[in-house]
Order: structure tokens, then sequence, then C-alpha cells
């Protein structure tokens, strides 16, 4: 649970990929779990071809294996993203590659939920220096950060902004 009493309601849109990150998510996440906040996670996206179907089976038997299979769901593919992510508390963007554009993060960002993001490709240009504490180097870090939000969502230092953006 969140501060205030609620479920924490994180999103994952991506590829199945293995260089975008999910497993480091779903790692983080037992972590998280372990550490006793309570979370929904939501993974949007469909597989594109057998290699991202495969990747998708390992990823759901590593949910089973750390036992946090009742919070996860798999959504598949999300046509409109922006619409999809307005009202989640926490978007992840855990991609191990640099990408030089991250499109889910800004996809967030204008829906005005708070992104936690790795280290990789443009994040730090997309997210601004203000977030720079909200971007992380492992899954280590990454469940940190997930458990600060979760105890303490104000602390994120562009919430101000995200709520200016949804009152308009």
């Amino acid at each position: 649970r969140k501060a205030g009493g609620t479920v924490l309601r994180i999103a994952y849109l991506g590829r199945f990929h293995e260089v975008k990150g999910l497993d480091v998510l779903l790692r983080a996440l037992g972590k998280v779990h372990e550490r006793g906040v309570e979370f929904v996670l939501e993974i949007g996206g469909a597989p594109l071809d057998e290699k991202e179907e495969s990747s998708k089976r390992k990823m759901e038997l590593l949910v089973e294996s750390m036992g946090i299979s009742e919070p996860e769901q798999w959504i598949g593919f999300v046509p409109e993203p922006v619409v999809h992510l307005i009202g989640y508390d926490l978007t992840v963007f855990p991609s191990q590659i640099d990408e030089a554009f991250g499109r889910v993060m800004v996809e967030s960002i204008v829906a005005a939920t708070p992104v936690i993001a790795s280290h990789r490709g443009s994040t730090r240009e997309i997210l601004d220096e203000e977030a720079g504490n909200w971007i992380f180097e492992d899954e280590d870090g990454l469940a940190d950060l997930i458990v600060e939000f979760a105890s303490d969502p104000d602390s994120y230092p562009l919430l101000d902004k995200i709520r200016h953006v949804r009152s308009e």
C-alpha cells in the first residue's frame, strides 16, 4: 500500500524483448513485495513474434517463481497509451538499452503519471534534471525508488507539474 492506504497501481508498457527490462522490473517488484508494499502491476503489450512470445513465457515463469502472480495483470496491446496511463500512480520504464527516444516516458508524462526510469538512453533529457533521483541503475535501485514513492508520493519532484497538467 502507498501512503493513504491504497494499493499502488504501476504500469509497464512495451515489447517483450529482453532488452526492454521487464525482467528487471519484475525482480525489483519481488523485492518491493518482500518489503510489504502492496501493488498491482499492469503489463501492456503484445508479443510481435515467436522470440517475444518466448520472452513473455519466461517473464510469466519469473513472476510465478517469485510468488507475486496475484498483483500482476497481462493486459495485452494498448491502442491508446496516453489515455490508458491516466489514473496510474506510477509508470516504470526499465529499458536496458540506450534508446534514442523513450516514447513510454513521454506518454506517461502527457498522461500526468509519474515515471521511474532506467539510466539508459534519453532518460535524463526526457525526465528533466529535477527527476534525476528517480532514475535507477539496477533492480535494487528500482525497488528502493518504488518503495520510496509508495511511502511518500509527494516526494516525486515533478508532481506539482504533473498535477498542473491534470488540472488543465
